[in-house]
């Protein structure tokens, strides 16, 4: 809204002064004092000064914008909190010793989590969010735009800390033995190693197939990479020229959108988590994408890989073992989705109703 008012300000202001600038150049023109030539090209240098005075404040809003992005991720490369040096270096050694043997860990479970972004704390994203993933289960997250699905995901990868709540990783699901913090007792290593999260828009490099799906573990070997791409049913890259050799472009541009999102997929299942989450992973696949998401979900099963999918397709919801229904930051409704179509008024059949 901001930036939107002031640049309608500035043009605003600018019309106003060209038309000033018109209507006493008329009464100049009018009483001799200047020809209509005059007038005209007075008129055209004072409207492009304003125009490259615009384009100036623009940038610099552009320019502190940027740095506040960098700081940002400079801050979550080096592992600092609140940019102070003591808890950066504890931080660093922390992540630097293996803490939890990820196959042990059969589930994990939100409890309780709350979280706002600090630019609007009063507007809590997350309040109270519960629920459980264990290991070869598929777990839907469904909910309307807003509700907290890709913040909750964003938690899960580690990129946001809870202001409050708990992330508990338990060795098997009676629970008898003390749950690991997964915020506060697990590196940032095997964290890595434990949850990978594939965004709705994964990065995609200017680099070829092969490095973009490396990237999770740059000393992969190819057969290991190629086993990833097969769980991520990558066929495609077979068709393409120099195959995984084959340079994908600038955000991977000469790729289409389905193409690049199984990338993204093949990378999270290189890096071999216990958990894998995948953040609308069909907006952009075709039908040959929608079927090799169904064929990810059965390799999850197959490999006892605990799988979280936030989507709002019919024909993926019906594959999962749950459904959670998120609703203003908490989980409303739990269960399977022909159970969940008999409430009547229930918030899934609302949302189901508007998407048609």
């Amino acid at each position: 809204m901001a930036s939107g008012l002031s640049m309608g300000i500035m043009f605003g202001l600018s019309s106003t002064a060209f038309c000033g600038i018109l209507l006493v150049g008329r009464r100049a023109v009018k009483a001799e004092k200047m020809t209509a030539g005059q007038l005209t090209s007075f008129g055209t240098y004072s409207f492009m000064l304003a125009l490259g005075t615009a384009g100036v404040v623009r940038a610099m809003g552009e320019y502190s914008k940027g740095m506040q992005c960098a700081a940002r991720l400079y801050n979550l490369i080096d592992n600092e909190s609140n940019g102070e040096e003591q808890k950066a270096s504890e931080q660093k050694t922390k992540d630097t010793r293996s803490t939890v043997n990820t196959d042990l860990v059969q589930k994990l479970s939100v409890e309780n989590v709350s979280f706002s972004y600090k630019a609007d704390p009063s507007n809590v994203i997350l309040q109270d969010l519960s629920f459980s993933l264990s290991r070869g289960e598929v777990v839907a997250l469904v909910g309307k735009n807003g509700s907290g699905k890709s913040t909750a995901a964003s938690i899960l990868a580690g990129m946001y800390r809870p202001q409050s709540g708990e992330i508990s990783l338990y060795k098997d699901d009676d629970a008898y033995e003390k749950p690991l913090n997964y915020i506060t007792d697990v590196g940032r290593e095997d964290q890595v190693n434990l949850i990978q999260v594939v965004p709705q828009v994964p990065a995609i490099f200017d680099m070829d197939v092969l490095d973009n799906v490396r990237y999770s573990r740059p000393n992969a070997s190819e057969e290991d990479v190629s086993a990833a791409m097969k769980s991520a049913n990558c066929d495609f890259v077979s068709k393409l020229e120099g195959g995984l050799e084959y340079q994908v472009g600038r955000n991977g541009i000469r790729l289409s959108g389905g193409q690049r999102q199984r990338i993204g997929l093949a990378r999270a299942f290189l890096a071999n988590p216990v958990f894998l989450v995948l953040d609308e992973p069909s907006s952009a696949m075709d039908a040959e994408g929608e079927l090799a998401l169904k064929d990810t979900m059965t390799a999850c099963r197959a490999s006892n890989r605990g799988l979280l999918i936030i989507t709002h397709r019919t024909k993926t919801l019906e594959l999962a073992d749950r459904i959670l229904v998120l609703k203003d930051g908490k989980v409303v409704e739990e269960g399977k989705l022909e159970e969940l179509k008999k409430q009547k008024n229930g918030e899934l059949v609302s949302l189901l109703s508007d998407l048609e």
